[in-house]
């Protein structure tokens, strides 16, 4: 447990590691004001959105404040709290987050849940979804079945010409032969299908994800 301000990351990472090096499990806890945290996170998004700022040279007050800088970003919890360590330490700057068969830090673990819920939610949109088409499937179903009707059209003279002055006795008659011309009454919209639907529910679902995950993360900065 630290109690107080970190001043240097290195010296932090040090600390910390010192937890495992029994080969059992161990837990970094850093104590800090009411509020603190939630301060931090304010300070980093505001800076997220101001312009890089170049210096040419490096003076020791340039030094510390970049060194503040680093300890801020990490004690705010805005990302894995291992970026900023494996950065400091190793140098590394190609992570995003825990990796497998790594113990997961607090920002990881909320993230993790976050999105477990929202996994959960979308399952139990679509099986409701599901549940809603198969009903509306057994309601066709079982509509009234309307028959067909069958109306009869008589013949029709071809272009005027009378059949009994046809010179040939053998040719057919002049004029089209009756025929039967089925009538289905009323009509219906081409149906949605599955894979339409399917499609429509997912999109929506993403929707509802990335507006839960922007709510999620307001939580996270207020929690954390």
């Amino acid at each position: 447990i630290h109690i107080g301000p970190i001043y240097q990351m290195r010296n932090y990472g040090q600390e910390s590691g010192r937890g495992g090096r029994d080969g059992l499990r161990s837990q970094a806890i850093i104590m800090m004001p009411v509020g603190k945290q939630e301060a931090l996170q304010k300070s980093h998004e505001q800076a997220q959105r101001q312009p890089p700022k170049f210096h040419i040279t490096i003076t020791a007050k340039e030094k510390e404040r970049i060194e503040r800088q680093k300890v801020e970003r990490f004690m705010s919890g805005a990302r894995c709290r291992r970026i900023y360590l494996d950065q400091e330490m190793d140098g590394r700057i190609d992570r995003v987050r825990c990796e497998d068969e790594e113990e997961r830090c607090d920002v990881c673990c909320e993230s993790d849940a976050t999105m477990e819920e929202l996994e959960a939610k979308r399952q139990a949109y679509v099986e409701e979804a599901r549940k809603e088409q198969e009903k509306q499937g057994r309601s066709m179903d079982s509509a009234i079945d309307i028959p067909s009707s069958s109306v009869r059209v008589g013949g029709v003279p071809i272009n005027g010409l009378d059949s009994s002055n046809c010179p040939f006795p053998s040719s057919p008659p002049a004029y089209s032969q009756s025929s039967i011309v089925s009538f289905d009454r009323g009509f219906a919209a081409d149906p949605i299908s599955p894979a339409e639907r399917e499609e429509f529910q997912s999109q929506q679902i993403q929707r509802q994800q990335q507006r839960l995950q922007v709510q999620a993360r307001h939580q996270q900065e207020g929690h954390d």
